[in-house]
């Protein structure tokens, strides 16, 4: 059994890690768009956005995968409203760049007419995604 947990504990702690690595470059790609990063300045800020991801799963995230996973009960009281809506606004980052891209294909969009497009995908997808995670904390 301390096997199991120790297992448990160690795959959702790389997990983090590694997603929080993904996270970091995919909001870094962002952010080049709109800012020139290169060289020092590149690295300095994939790295302080990995560390904030890496703190935000370690005490926010990893908690409650591994009680889900040893099938302990989760303390939804415990969580941070903050850490939850950071976690939303990263998904709608991700979802919105993939239904942007899906959108590129097929409408080739620029300028102004873009930005409002993107715009309004991420805020769609935001709100969405929002008011699933009140439902969710209601029924909890």
């Amino acid at each position: 059994m301390r096997l199991r947990k120790l297992f448990v504990v160690l795959m959702s702690d790389s997990l983090s890690v590694v997603v929080s690595a993904f996270y970091a470059v995919f909001l870094v790609s962002l952010i080049e768009r709109l800012i020139s990063l290169e060289g020092v300045y590149y690295k300095f800020v994939l790295g302080v956005v990995f560390l904030i991801l890496v703190v935000v799963h370690f005490f926010y995230y990893t908690p409650s995968i591994i009680a889900v996973t040893l099938g302990r009960p989760v303390e939804f009281e415990k969580q941070s409203v903050a850490a939850l809506y950071f976690g939303v606004f990263i998904s709608s980052l991700l979802c919105a760049a993939i239904v942007i891209q899906m959108i590129g294909d097929v409408v080739s969009l620029t300028g102004l007419c873009s930005i409002i497009v993107n715009g309004l995908v991420f805020f769609i997808i935001f709100i969405g995604l929002s008011m699933y995670v009140k439902k969710l904390n209601r029924k909890h």
